[in-house]
């Protein structure tokens, strides 16, 4: 269907009452790679938030749909520190959703900052810890994350 409508002229900028484009849907959905691609080739902004400022880089990684995460990663507009209206990053949310493959990827990333912290002054570490997400932690501190 995703062909279909990018085949037909469709907008993949386009974005719906709830500020979400294509780009946002397919990373949070998931979708064939040869499809994501193609609408992330046709995406003005890969950096455009949906209401909740939310991008799709956040929603990929909270997904945990890794593949995607990379693709994102390795696009040259992409900002990996974006924070959403709780000031949470996509590593914030890659913790919280217990995704340790995901956090390991992200903090592979120098442009990742681990200090970022959210509404309620929490750093990703600091999530780690207090929603017990082991693995999560040790991944963190191994790349030298702080909770302060």
């Amino acid at each position: 269907a995703g062909e279909a409508l990018l085949d037909g002229e469709a907008d993949p900028n386009e974005v719906d009452g709830d500020g979400w484009n294509a780009l946002h849907w397919a990373a949070g959905k998931g979708c064939r790679l040869p499809l994501f691609h193609r609408i992330l080739g046709m995406i003005h902004n890969v950096n455009a938030v949906n209401n909740d400022g939310w991008t799709a880089l956040m929603d990929a990684a909270y997904q945990n749909h890794l593949d995607m995460v990379v693709s994102l990663m390795n696009h040259p507009g992409i900002d990996v520190n974006v924070q959403c209206r709780a000031k949470c990053t996509a590593l914030h949310w890659a913790v919280i959703n217990n995704s340790p493959a995901m956090v390991a990827q992200l903090v592979s990333d120098d442009r990742v900052d681990t200090s970022l912290k959210s509404n309620n002054n929490w750093t990703p570490l600091k999530f780690a810890i207090d929603l017990q997400r082991h693995e999560c932690v040790k991944i963190l501190r191994e790349h030298g994350a702080s909770e302060e």
